[in-house]
Order: C-alpha cells, then sequence, then structure tokens
C-alpha cells in the first residue's frame, strides 16, 4: 500500500523481499518434505514481518493493512516453528531411541 498511495519504494522493495522470501519458503517447503529448512526460513521471514507490521500497527492503530498482517504472520510464525523446529526434535528423539535399541540386539 505503501508505494501505491505514497510512492514509496522502500514499501515496494520490502514487500517484494518478503514475498520472494516467502515464496522461496513455500517451495522448498513443497519440494523437500522431510527437510525443515523451509519452514525454518519461513519463521524467520514471519517472525521479521510480525514485528515491521506490529509496529506500524501500534503507531497508526489502523487494523487495515498492518494489524492484518501481523496477525496472519503470528499464526505463521506459530506454524513454522511448529514444523521447523518440535517436530524436528522429536523425529532425533524417536531416531536416537531406536538406535539405542537396536545396538543391544546387533552385540
Amino acid at each position: 500500500m505503501g508505494f501505491v498511495t505514497k510512492g514509496s519504494k522502500a514499501s515496494l522493495m520490502a514487500g517484494g523481499t518478503f514475498g520472494a522470501l516467502l515464496l522461496a519458503s513455500a517451495a522448498w517447503i513443497a519440494k523437500a518434505k522431510s527437510s525443515r529448512a523451509g519452514n525454518r526460513l519461513g519463521a524467520v521471514v514471519a517472525t521479521l514481518l510480525s514485528y515491521v507490521m506490529c509496529k506500524k500497527f501500534v503507531k497508526s492503530q489502523k487494523f487495515l493493512p498492518s494489524g492484518l498482517i501481523a496477525l496472519a504472520s503470528g499464526v505463521a510464525v506459530i506454524y513454522n516453528v511448529y514444523e521447523g523446529f518440535l517436530v524436528k526434535r522429536k523425529d532425533n528423539e524417536v531416531t536416537s531411541s531406536s538406535s539405542s535399541d537396536a545396538a543391544p540386539a546387533t552385540e
């Protein structure tokens, strides 16, 4: 909106950068389902976007567009942190317990 209403090139570049990074994250998630790197990238980008939009929302006190984007980014942060960090830890715990069970069986 900043570029359309005020001609702000900084707003256009920031929006394009965030959009490109989120598209890269989505493509990475779709391509490599076993990899958590796409979710981790998405979590970092969504956290930055949420921070920026929360600051704008607090300053303007207008829900649209900054409040809505901050809310959506917050949901994206929660989802991507869960998928990118917490689920990975559970997979590692299962793998490590399985490998410790398998070690005595091979001896």
